[in-house]
């Protein structure tokens, strides 16, 4: 996974060719794909580093808001879970604490 900084740089290398090539860099979709993991509420933090969109509800938000920051305008999430039923309870606490919270999220039931 490209932390922001790796990102950004690779981008501007994006756009430079955009450039080159006579098209408009902002017409270019940013997409980034990560594993995801959102953590209960109540969940100790880990120790050391962190890793980026595997956290609380707020953290993974912060991590989205930053590569929104820097152009990404679609995020392909692979849930880390061992089974079906993890699989539904990242999607599930995704669903509820963090997409409502994020520009353009629905608010939804």
């Amino acid at each position: 996974m490209l932390l922001p900084e790796e990102f950004r740089d690779k981008v501007a290398i994006i756009h430079d060719w955009a450039k080159k090539a006579g098209r408009d860099p902002e017409s270019i979709t940013l997409s980034f794909r990560c594993p995801l993991e959102v953590v209960p509420k109540r969940a100790k933090p880990s120790g050391g580093d962190r890793t980026l969109f595997r956290g609380t509800a707020a953290e993974v938000i912060g991590d989205i808001k930053t590569y929104q920051a820097l152009g990404v305008g679609h995020f392909v999430f692979d849930p880390v879970a061992q089974d079906a039923r993890g699989f539904l309870t990242i999607m599930e606490r995704f669903a509820e604490d963090v997409r409502p919270r994020l520009r353009g999220g629905s608010s939804r039931s």
